[in-house]
């Protein structure tokens, strides 16, 4: 890794890659104990009790749950805690500027989740999660 390389904790998702900012990843949880909320969109899994705080796991696709093995990963944003609701498990990669594209990913990421960067790498492409947008999008019901 060289200094202009950026770390990104990857997840795999619906129809591709995902990434979140290596920094904003907190924690990767497994056998978290959800607890439903009635009335909520079907993207909201539940929530649960971490840190002194109430947190809304969402998943990835609103249409369907994660296969096989699920753990929660715990992501930090301005207004606290948000919990992705992944298959697998995550890993750290490093990618290099140049293999940054830009762009509008609107049809090749998932409903009501924001990109701000994908990087194409060995003919894969990563989508860097915007988590302050997705966050203020997913949570929308409160208002």
């Amino acid at each position: 890794m060289n200094e202009t390389d950026r770390e990104l904790l990857c997840f795999p998702g619906p129809g591709g890659t995902y990434a979140v900012e290596f920094e904003a990843a907190q924690e990767v949880l497994i056998d978290v104990n959800l607890r439903p909320v009635p009335m909520l969109p079907d993207y909201i899994c539940g929530v649960f009790y971490h840190k002194g705080a109430m947190v809304p796991v969402v998943r990835m696709d609103a249409k369907e749950l994660p296969q096989g093995f699920s753990c929660v990963l715990v992501v930090r944003y301005v207004k606290g805690f948000l919990g992705i609701l992944i298959s697998g498990s995550p890993w750290v990669a490093s990618f290099a500027e140049t293999a940054k594209t830009g762009g509008d990913f609107g049809e090749l990421t998932p409903e009501h989740w924001e990109v701000k960067a994908a990087y194409h790498e060995d003919g894969e492409m990563v989508f860097l999660l915007d988590i302050e947008k997705s966050a203020e999008r997913l949570t929308a019901y409160r208002s």
